[in-house]
C-alpha cells in the first residue's frame, strides 16, 4: 500500500523594497572658552611674575581657525592692568604669549595669531603665558582682554 505523501509548501511573503536618501549639511562652527588669567601675588622682590592658563576649543574636525588676542581695555604702546580704586601706581604693565619661553608675542595682527587645524575629535587646548613686568605699587589690578577665534 502506497501512502500519499502532499508537500505543503509554506506562502511565500510577498516582498517591496524603495530606497531613501539621507542628507545633513554640517557647518563649520568653532566656540571657546576661556579661565582667567590669574597672577595672584607680586612682589616687589620679584616683580616679573608668570603665569599660564588655558583656552579651550571645540570646532568641527578639520577647521583650519586663527585665536587672537587684542590688546586689552588699558592699552598705551604696552598692555596694562589698571589699578582697582585710588593710589600711586595706576597701572601694572604685563605681556601674552603664546609660547613656554615666552618669546611669542600673542596678539591680533597676523604674525602674533594662533592658527591651528581642529583635530579628529575637535578639541584643543592652547596655553596662554603671562608675565608681569616693571616697579608696581601695591593694590589690586586688572585688565580684559577679547580672545576671537576665525574659522
Amino acid at each position: 500500500m502506497l501512502a500519499a505523501t502532499a508537500l505543503v509548501l509554506a506562502p511565500m511573503p510577498a516582498l517591496s523594497q524603495e530606497t531613501m536618501v539621507l542628507r545633513a549639511n554640517v557647518v563649520r562652527s568653532c566656540h571657546l572658552a576661556a579661565l582667567p588669567m590669574m597672577f595672584g601675588t607680586v612682589s616687589i622682590l620679584f616683580p616679573d611674575a608668570s603665569v599660564q592658563t588655558p583656552i579651550y576649543v571645540d570646532c568641527t574636525p578639520n577647521t583650519n581657525y586663527t585665536v587672537a588676542i587684542d590688546n586689552g581695555r588699558n592699552f598705551n604702546g604696552q598692555r596694562r592692568m589698571a589699578r582697582i580704586g585710588t593710589g600711586l601706581g595706576s597701572f601694572l604693565n604685563y605681556e601674552i604669549y603664546s609660547d613656554a619661553a615666552r618669546t611669542q608675542r600673542w596678539g591680533s595682527t597676523p604674525a602674533q595669531v594662533v592658527t591651528r587645524v581642529a583635530p579628529a575629535n575637535g578639541k584643543t587646548t592652547l596655553y596662554a603665558y603671562g608675565r608681569t613686568t616693571g616697579f608696581i605699587a601695591a593694590g589690586p589690578f586688572e585688565d580684559v582682554v577679547t580672545i576671537t577665534i576665525t574659522f
